[in-house]
């Protein structure tokens, strides 16, 4: 037994016809790790500048908090400014096109200890075994001092590997004080002059401080030129 068939109403041609897939929504969840520092320096300058170098690399936006404090991952000064040291956990959050790739390779220089080796950092302290092969060799043994009372410790992070052993001073000028800056009054005419004046210092800094990287490179090494590398990002 056949039967007729009714053609398909123009709905239904139009329901058959392929089209286009709406491509997916734009990844908008936001993904996070946490990081612990265990190179000597933490995030001082030379490790904060491969930090900043290596989230700017990516179409993504990444976020660092640490300390109580939150910052861009791509910001120099931000960076800087939370302090992270050995031993410190940050947290990471990143967002974008590219934010599992940016997570990646923040982690694994992390991991990597910024590819800093045992001569890029600093000495953590005067008992270290390097200070006691010294004393062996010079025949002095090394001086401890006890500690200061907590409300006179000055806490710092060092940038040059070494001991150094000596009173430490603090001088303050009172030249300096900003209140005895000559302020200096310029008309409307002025300001494009100014500001042109400000990007030629920029550049020729920046153009300064790229040649001293590249010498001290050739004649020291890439540990101790890559603190040009973190001024410049300053800069920029």
């Amino acid at each position: 037994q056949l039967q007729l068939l009714k053609p398909f109403s123009t709905t239904q041609e139009e329901a058959s016809v392929a089209v286009p897939i709406s491509p997916p929504p734009v990844q908008t969840d936001v993904l996070e790790s946490q990081l612990t520092l265990t190179n000597p320096t933490g995030l001082h300058a030379r490790p904060a500048s491969l930090f900043v170098q290596t989230a700017g690399r990516f179409q993504a936006r990444v976020e660092v908090s640490g300390r109580g404090r939150q910052t861009e991952a791509t910001s120099i000064i931000g960076i800087l400014s939370l302090g992270i040291r050995k031993g410190d956990t940050i947290t990471l959050r990143a967002s974008g096109k590219e934010a599992e790739a940016a997570l990646k390779a923040l982690d694994e220089l992390v991991k990597a200890n910024f590819y800093e080796t045992a001569t890029d950092a600093a000495i953590d302290s005067p008992s270290s075994s390097k200070d006691v092969e010294l004393g062996k060799e010079t025949g002095r043994q090394p001086v401890l001092t006890a500690p200061q009372e907590a409300q006179d410790a000055w806490q710092g992070i060092t940038t040059s590997p070494g001991v150094a052993i000596g009173p430490a001073l603090l001088y303050a000028s009172a030249g300096l004080a900003l209140h005895k800056v000559e302020r200096r009054t310029i008309s409307a005419e002025q300001i494009t002059a100014e500001q042109e004046r400000l990007r030629q210092a920029l550049n020729t800094t920046v153009t300064e401080l790229r040649a001293l990287a590249t010498s001290v490179q050739q004649r020291i090494g890439q540990a101790e030129a890559a603190i040009f590398e973190a001024q410049v990002l300053m800069l920029q």
